[in-house]
């Protein structure tokens, strides 16, 4: 199954066919394809990514990011959103740096923020 595919499906039945999608095809559960999949996130995954995306923020800033953490299935996705991993085993939620993990996080943060 695709993420559009489970995104058509009724919001009641999402959460259970990502997790099967994501089990079968071994993907990597990433906010960008939990947008895709119109799949929300838990509290654990928004506080976990607060504290990843928001550390030492002013607090309209934490404030922005939050909205759209909670807004997820409905926001607009960037490729850049691959890199933010979920459910990590190890430590949860991480992000998957190419060569500036400061400029690249801020950048997420700035996306988030509706930039």
């Amino acid at each position: 199954m695709f993420p559009s595919e489970i995104r058509d499906l009724h919001v009641s039945k999402r959460g259970a066919a990502y997790k099967k999608m994501l089990a079968e095809d071994r993907r990597q559960d990433s906010l960008a394809l939990r947008i895709s999949a119109g799949v929300s996130l838990s509290e654990d995954e928004i506080d976990a990514l607060m504290k990843l995306l928001t550390h030492r923020c002013q607090a309209h800033t934490k404030q922005e990011v939050e909205h759209s953490l909670r807004s997820t299935p409905y926001i607009r996705s960037f490729g850049i959103y691959d890199r933010v991993l979920l459910n990590d085993p190890h430590v949860g939620v991480s992000y998957c740096a190419g060569q500036d993990y400061p400029g690249e996080i801020a950048e997420v943060r700035r996306l988030l923020k509706g930039g």
